[in-house]
């Protein structure tokens, strides 16, 4: 017992001991910095020579037959910065980032580069720190402040932030209500909500079960992966995190004007949201966006579920994002990718009219290798099916794991309207505009005003601080968001690849691994534009 106690149990407590002692210190005990808004640039040419741009609009506004008082504007309102906390994970060296871009980033690059007449900041709300907002809001008034003559500035900045909603694996697909860019129309104090509304109780980890040990070996493993050479922006992620980790959540059922200034503000549904909004009672407007695009979304989310039960405000969702960074969420084809069966459960839906739905094709794969080993027919059609069925029991992020070793191009064209202009990632048909328009609530007659009346508006959903980067076709992978991990990191995440197998993975394997080594992330990188 002497033996066991000197020679296995204590070293084994003194190693635990210093790994929690690394661990500690790597994501806790290290200290990174804030990063400020950043200084805004001020035009070092005339400002009337950048003012005719929108004079120049003006004047083409009235030889269309628009009047004098109409102007042809051009804008993008969905903006992202290194704020959002997607974006400041991309920005690290393990997805290949190039660094952070604060606010004044955006200002910059919307003024001297994309020569926008307006813009919006619509960083993630569910992990922006007090601290963030203030920052933000001093950035745009900041870039307002050196636009020249209020009459006719270069550029107007607008403030908001994004609603970002994610539908977790078990609840119901009636419960998805998207993504949402909440903007406001002033900038004084008495127009601006002390805090950004996000979405579920309002925080980052809303939709995931991330235990504080856990979230402190990742932070630590990152830190530790670029050592020593590229320390500093992993300490600056680590200050970020603690900041938004020492936030409670703010209380339920209490005044907006009532809560605490450092907490994070939530919303369930877009009900919710409204409500709030409505307790402010400053002038803003609300933009659904990536409608169609299904990385967020169930394959069989309904718009029709946003007219039902106030969760729609015709009065703020005047506008409707139908083009993006994440391609077209403009057309309808009546495609799906499940059906309902007799007992309610959903199954696999067959390809129709040229689409190709994934939990479809991940049968196909494993058919097709399993034939190819020679075995029974009767065998190979077993798991083809059950293949699909596990396909539908796993998030999308996840889904193609049930098939081992399977790489980008075994998938073909699934889940894409193909055929199409800039298709959006795995097509959500019943979320694109066209069936947005179509659908009435339940009960109303055809023309009954509780329906969708939208304006159409294409924005670029940029996650590093630049505005309508679309301006010319050049540095897809700087100006968009195709972002990937870096090769070494791909190693350790993945270091022995399932080599390509006849037999499905169970979604029990699957379930809480990593979604980074999916071979479906490739794709995903192939379809930002």
């Amino acid at each position: 017992m002497r033996i066991l106690l000197r020679f296995i149990v204590l070293p084994a407590i003194v190693l635990l001991g210093l790994l929690t002692g690394v661990i500690w210190f790597l994501s806790e005990g290290i200290t990174g910095v804030r990063h400020p808004r950043g200084p805004v640039a001020e035009p070092e040419i005339p400002l009337e020579s950048v003012q005719s741009r929108t004079i120049g609009r003006a004047a083409a506004g009235s030889e269309i037959g628009a009047t004098t008082e109409r102007q042809i504007l051009f804008g993008d309102l969905h903006v992202h910065t290194t704020y959002s906390a997607d974006a400041f994970v991309f920005s690290l060296p393990l997805f290949q980032g190039e660094g952070v871009h604060p606010p004044s980033d955006a200002c910059d690059f919307a003024r001297f580069c994309a020569e926008l007449d307006f813009w919006s900041i619509n960083d993630h709300a569910e992990a922006l720190t007090p601290w963030q907002w203030e920052e933000t809001v001093a950035s745009i008034r900041e870039c307002n402040e050196v636009a020249g003559d209020p009459d006719n500035p270069d550029t107007v900045a607008f403030l908001g932030w994004e609603w970002t909603q994610t539908t977790r694996p078990e609840t119901e697909t009636r419960r998805h209500w998207g993504h949402k860019n909440v903007v406001l129309a002033g900038l004084e104090d008495s127009e601006i909500p002390a805090r950004p509304i996000g979405a579920g109780d309002g925080g980052l980890f809303d939709s995931f079960d991330v235990p504080a040990a856990a979230w402190a070996m990742v932070r630590a493993a990152l830190t530790l992966g670029d050592f020593p050479g590229n320390l500093e922006p992993y300490l600056d992620f680590n200050a970020w995190s603690r900041d938004v980790r020492a936030l409670p959540y703010c209380p339920k059922d209490v005044s907006v004007r009532d809560l605490p200034r450092d907490c994070l503000e939530g919303a369930s549904t877009p009900a919710a949201l409204f409500e709030k909004l409505d307790d402010w009672g400053h002038p803003s407007i609300v933009i659904p966006h990536g409608l169609a695009w299904g990385i967020h979304a169930p394959p069989e989310a309904d718009l029709a579920n946003q007219l039902q039960n106030g969760q729609h405000d015709a009065a703020r969702q005047t506008l409707v994002e139908v083009y993006s960074g994440h391609g077209n969420s403009e057309l309808w084809r009546d495609l799906r990718n499940t059906e309902v069966t007799e007992d309610g459960s959903l199954r696999c839906a067959a390809p129709a009219d040229g689409f190709l739905p994934c939990c479809w094709r991940a049968g196909e794969i494993i058919e097709e290798r399993c034939l190819d080993e020679g075995l029974e027919a009767a065998t190979c059609t077993e798991r083809k099916e059950r293949t699909r069925r596990w396909f539908l029991d796993l998030p999308p992020e996840q889904a193609r794991q049930v098939v081992p070793g399977a790489r980008p191009d075994d998938w073909l064209e699934c889940g894409q309207l193909a055929g199409t202009f800039l298709p959006a990632f795995e097509y959500r048909p019943r979320m694109s505009a066209q069936y947005g328009l179509a659908v009435r609530p339940e009960g109303a007659t055809p023309g009954d005003a509780g329906a969708f009346r939208f304006g159409f508006i294409a924005s670029s959903d940029n996650h590093k601080a630049r505005p309508g980067p679309g301006y010319k076709e050049t540095g897809r992978k700087a100006f968009g968001d195709a972002y990937g991990l870096r090769q070494d990191w791909i190693d350790r995440l993945a270091p022995d690849p399932l080599p390509p197998s006849s037999e499905p993975r169970h979604p029990d394997e699957i379930r809480g691994s990593l979604p980074f080594p999916d071979p479906g992330s490739e794709r995903n990188a192939s379809y930002y534009y």
